[in-house]
């Protein structure tokens, strides 16, 4: 994990604390395959915030799979995606301006 990444905040994170916004902010990402733990082990995926498409999307994938605090699900095309906006999204109070490429 990052260190202003959601799950690295001490203690409970709140609503309050994503002042990027709940519909800016990624709870849940899909890793590489090669990456990829059992959900039920003590373990996590590291995410390089200064190069996070290494991370997410190393090889010639499309995209990859996400679901944000407000409960939206979504397909992520690569085309899309920047390291700033990948950012932008793993982060929850980092005050970026999150807009998908068109």
């Amino acid at each position: 994990m990052g260190e202003s990444l959601p799950a690295s905040k001490p203690g409970d994170l709140n609503f309050a604390d994503m002042t990027d916004g709940a519909s800016n902010t990624l709870a849940v990402i899909e890793t590489p395959e090669a990456d990829a733990v059992i959900w039920t082990r003590p373990d996590d995926f590291e995410v390089d915030l200064t190069f996070p498409m290494q991370s997410l999307l190393p090889g010639p994938g499309d995209g990859i799979n996400v679901a944000q605090y407000d409960g939206s699900v979504q397909y992520m095309v690569r085309e899309q995606l920047t390291d700033q906006i990948l950012k932008g999204l793993l982060t929850h109070a980092g005050g970026e301006v999150v807009e998908l490429r068109k």
